[in-house]
């Protein structure tokens, strides 16, 4: 973040690099002098300059990099960073302490090649690059699917229409075209099929054959799943009425234009 202090609100700048990394690390936030800041991550050392976004890394410090913590370390004294390492045994103790401006540290670092910060976006995208390419690897294919199933769809209709006779064109196009919420009866189908004049058992049979093939059809060519639905009469299952599936009666409405 970067706060000014004077108007009493803060700006997000972004989210520290090493974030990215799969292994987790340790931070130790030790202090700063001006726009520097010094920073322990994993054992080493390093110094954020804010103004230029860009992080070094101390050499030849492996030992008593963090904090101060009374027997090693690192902190801030006025314009000066102190540095307490220690080397002692239990025979020879020995500490060392050097004082060191930013400058004078700086220039026993090199660049890491990393900044101190990086974009909310650019974190999340690299953070979860491979979530993002997934999902944009499904948006190609169900774009590219979409696409190839509205080229193929009206070929698809127009043979499955093709493949039915007069009295199945008949009947899907009433169907098709009933009220909502509105079924047609067994008069219903029989008048469209013409089988008036037929025995009942006749008649059966007809529109049994009939709407079996429009279904097989449908789920053949079109991939419809019970396409003409039959609705039993809870009082009398011999009486049954019919429909398009609702789930196809909007889609449906493409057909008429070949029958």
């Amino acid at each position: 973040y970067e706060f000014d202090f004077p108007k009493k609100n803060s700006r997000f700048l972004g989210y520290l690099p090493f974030d990215l990394d799969k292994v987790p690390h340790e931070y130790t936030f030790i202090g700063y002098i001006g726009g520097y800041f010094l920073l322990e991550i994993d054992k080493r050392l390093y110094i954020g300059d804010a103004a230029k976004n860009t992080m070094y890394i101390v050499e030849d410090i492996i030992s008593g990099t963090g904090s101060y913590n009374g027997y090693e370390g690192v902190f801030i004294a006025g314009e000066k960073v102190v540095i307490v390492s220690s080397a002692s045994t239990l025979s020879n103790p020995s500490v060392r302490v050097t004082q060191l401006t930013m400058e004078e540290l700086l220039s026993k670092s090199t660049d890491t090649g990393l900044p101190v910060y990086t974009s909310r976006t650019t974190f999340f995208f690299e953070k979860y690059t491979a979530e993002f390419v997934a999902i944009f690897v499904a948006i190609a294919l169900l774009i590219a699917f979409l696409v190839r199933y509205n080229l193929s769809q009206p070929g698809q209709e127009k043979q499955f229409v093709l493949s039915l006779n007069d009295g199945e064109r008949r009947l899907i196009r009433f169907l098709i075209l009933l009220p909502p919420r509105q079924t047609a009866t067994i008069l219903d189908i029989d008048s469209i099929l013409n089988t008036e004049d037929k025995s009942w058992e006749n008649q059966r049979k007809i529109r049994s054959k009939s709407i079996q093939t429009v279904n097989q059809k449908a789920q053949d060519i079109l991939g419809y799943l019970d396409f003409v639905q039959r609705i039993p009469n809870p009082e009398d299952k011999r009486e049954r009425t019919y429909r398009i599936s609702p789930e196809y009666l909007t889609v449906a409405s493409s057909l008429l234009r070949y029958i």
